[in-house]
């Protein structure tokens, strides 16, 4: 005959051991917090937590002394956690969320930490995305992730033209535009917008920034009057010999079969060397066409490790020497 359950003891049980805490019986561990002091029982944190677990297995001041410190956490926070460990329960504020969620984490308080996330995720606002998006990135949680893609469906460009944008630092930035995926070219081209923005807001400390944010986007979904009117155009993408390779790869319809290679000079294309021919081509984007640019000397072509152009001259690099020549007018 199989076992029956009694589904109300385990709430029993907490009941009991929190009477305990409360009446401060039996207690024989004290947690220090700020100027708060908490008598706790041992083996209720071991049972509750990896962290304590690990705390009291070894030879730890606090497993000799019977006193836990955390200096740097306030009170209130780790009474919080306390108080999930012995009833299950916890109350929720927005109101220093990311300090609680920390909390739980670092003691192993999984559960808690999920019901923190839980919380968080029905409540995410223009006010508070951008704390969501630091917790959702560091601490990996897909149904804050997924709550916030909801927000960002209906308020990207709102929260591009606010103050809130210019806050972000690099990674949460980063990873705003990564969960902005195939969403198709109206919100491709409010990335694009995003990332100017940013980046100029502070060019000098974030202009380095530049590629990796502009890797973010999907440029097949950029319509090609848009690349040519602002991508193109924008001084990111002409001091970007990366940037404009890869545009250049993407819009082509019909790629040669040379080696297509980046101007640094007013990069509005690509030029590429056909070492059959001895041809340097050179790809506008502007006009979207391909055009014969100059021709090379006799045993330079099949040498070719790099080609660039600057001011109107190809600059050849081959094994030994770097060789310069002029369009053909």
């Amino acid at each position: 005959m199989a076992p029956k359950e009694c589904t109300l003891h385990p709430r029993s049980m907490l009941d009991s051991m929190n009477a305990l805490k409360n009446q401060e019986e039996f207690c024989d561990i004290t947690i220090v917090a700020s100027q708060d002091e908490v008598k706790v029982h041992k083996f209720v944190l071991i049972a509750a937590s990896e962290y304590f677990r690990a705390m009291f297995s070894s030879d730890t001041k606090e497993a000799k002394s019977g006193i836990v410190s955390f200096p740097d956490t306030p009170g209130d926070i780790v009474k919080q956690c306390i108080n999930f460990i012995y009833s299950g329960k916890a109350d929720f504020s927005l109101d220093c969320i990311t300090d609680f969620i920390k909390a739980s984490d670092i003691f192993c308080l999984h559960n808690l930490t999920d019901l923190y996330v839980e919380f968080l995720s029905e409540n995410v606002t223009m006010d508070n995305v951008e704390e969501m998006l630091s917790v959702a990135r560091v601490y990996h949680k897909e149904v804050l992730k997924t709550s916030i893609q909801i927000f960002f469906r209906d308020n990207l460009k709102a929260f591009i033209e606010s103050e809130n944008l210019q806050s972000l630092p690099k990674d949460d930035f980063l990873y705003l535009l990564s969960l902005v995926h195939n969403w198709g070219k109206e919100y491709e081209m409010l990335k694009w917008n995003a990332i100017v923005s940013w980046v100029k807001e502070e060019f000098c400390e974030r202009k380095y920034a530049f590629l990796d944010l502009f890797y973010t986007i999907d440029i097949s979904f950029l319509p090609r009057q848009f690349i040519k009117d602002h991508v193109i155009q924008d001084q990111l993408v002409s001091e970007s010999v990366e940037v404009m390779f890869k545009i250049c790869n993407t819009v082509l319809d019909e790629k040669p079969s040379k080696l297509p290679l980046v101007p640094t000079e007013k990069s509005t294309g690509i030029i590429s060397c056909d070492k059959g021919t001895k041809l340097v081509y050179r790809y506008s984007l502007i006009e979207e066409e391909w055009s014969v640019f100059t021709r090379l000397p006799e045993g330079i072509a099949t040498n070719v490790l790099d080609i660039v152009e600057y001011k109107g001259i190809v600059y050849v690099t081959t094994g030994n020497a770097i060789l310069s020549f002029n369009g053909m007018g």
